[in-house]
């Protein structure tokens, strides 16, 4: 698995031009794309989140500075690769009666705390913003939509 460092931009945006020939509706307008049109197989899934929690295990907290901090580059391509992987682990891993954020914090080896909680769902509507994902009707963003059902944020 090759090692990449979200403090590299070239590394983010290869991943990022990576990850997006696996998403049909990326050339949607805003407010029109699903994440639940990513066509990844879960070892790839798997892949991701591996990389995604060694980069975020680098930092002494994974806070909403410190994840800015580090990971500084102008397109924000480690945003939009988060957001992503967290929809993935919606996907692959997430069910109704689960802990969704323990669960996660879990997968990626870290410590599960409100902190970090705060700081995924904060970060995760600011990808869902940059991503031009749905909005559903009460409001709520669509992080995941498949067939298998959705998960909705709140």
């Amino acid at each position: 698995m090759p090692n990449f460092d979200f403090s590299n931009p070239c590394h983010t945006q290869y991943l990022w031009e990576q990850l997006l020939s696996h998403w049909s509706h990326c050339d949607r307008p805003a407010g029109q794309r699903f994440l639940g049109s990513v066509r990844l197989n879960q070892q790839s899934t798997d892949e991701l989140l591996n990389i995604v929690g060694r980069n975020l295990s680098q930092l002494s907290r994974v806070t909403h500075h410190a994840l800015y901090e580090h990971f500084d580059e102008p397109k924000q391509n480690w945003l939009k690769i988060l957001t992503f992987a967290l929809s993935e682990y919606a996907y692959h891993y997430s069910s109704p009666e689960d802990k969704f954020w323990q669960g996660c914090c879990q997968r990626l080896n870290l410590a599960y705390n409100q902190g970090i909680e705060k700081t995924f769902r904060d970060i995760a509507a600011e990808g869902i913003d940059i991503l031009g994902l749905v909005t559903a009707k009460g409001g709520y963003r669509y992080l995941q939509r498949r067939s298998a059902g959705f998960c909705q944020w709140h």
